[in-house]
């Protein structure tokens, strides 16, 4: 009490002054801003709290806040319990928004393989119609996308081709018939998709299921 009683009596020694020195124009801005913060000073003390005080150049500044005003301060900020619990939170909806980009990213990749098996058996077919036959010394597309990193190899299948599903096999390609296959560079849930001349789809690959893989 004794401490506060005296913070009390030289904050008003600073007022009273400080509201009787006469000022220049210049400087009134700036004693005027100094008055204030001395009542500011002086209201805390007569709230409940304390203050240790220094003297600096003959100006009293508050140094730390005790009691009620403290308090109030603390109440302000946030507990390490409750960072903790925010950062936890932020983290957890970067790793949603990360796995929701890649499985975007690999539903677009296999969208972009199917459009362009349909692409090139359309191609085929009309070479049939004028030629008569499906064989090729190259297809149009080889891999997909057109540029940057490759993520899909499409080819003609040589031989057989035994789909996962539906569970049938796919003919090797000859000059009556073909299967289009685009194998995955990395790995795909939906493994090798399949398309023959007759428009018949199908995948290859363990647990791969055809409405997954080839929606309608």
């Amino acid at each position: 009490m004794r401490d506060k009683g005296l913070s009390v009596k030289i904050i008003d020694e600073h007022i009273a002054t400080m509201a009787s020195y006469p000022t220049h124009q210049t400087d009134e801005e700036d004693e005027g801003g100094m008055l204030i913060k001395l009542i500011q000073v002086r209201r805390i003390l007569f709230a409940g709290g304390s203050m240790v005080t220094s003297r600096n150049n003959g100006v009293v500044w508050p140094l730390r806040v005790h009691g009620a005003s403290r308090r109030n301060l603390i109440q302000l900020g946030f507990t390490v319990i409750e960072l903790i619990v925010a950062i936890t939170i932020v983290c957890l909806l970067v790793a949603v928004a990360f796995a929701s980009y890649q499985d975007h990213m690999t539903r677009k990749a296999r969208a972009q393989a199917r459009a362009a098996l349909v692409e090139v058996a359309e191609g085929l077919r009309m070479q049939y119609t004028r030629l008569g036959t499906y064989e090729t010394k190259a297809l149009p597309i080889t891999r997909t996308p057109g540029d940057g990193e490759v993520l899909y190899n499409l080819s003609l299948s040589k031989a057989p081709i035994a789909a996962t599903d539906p569970k049938t096999v796919f003919p090797a390609s000859s000059a009556q018939g073909f299967t289009l296959r685009a194998v995955p560079v990395g790995g795909d849930a939906c493994g090798t998709l399949l398309l023959d001349h007759t428009g018949r789809v199908g995948v290859v690959g363990d647990g791969a299921k055809l409405a997954d893989c080839w929606p309608r």
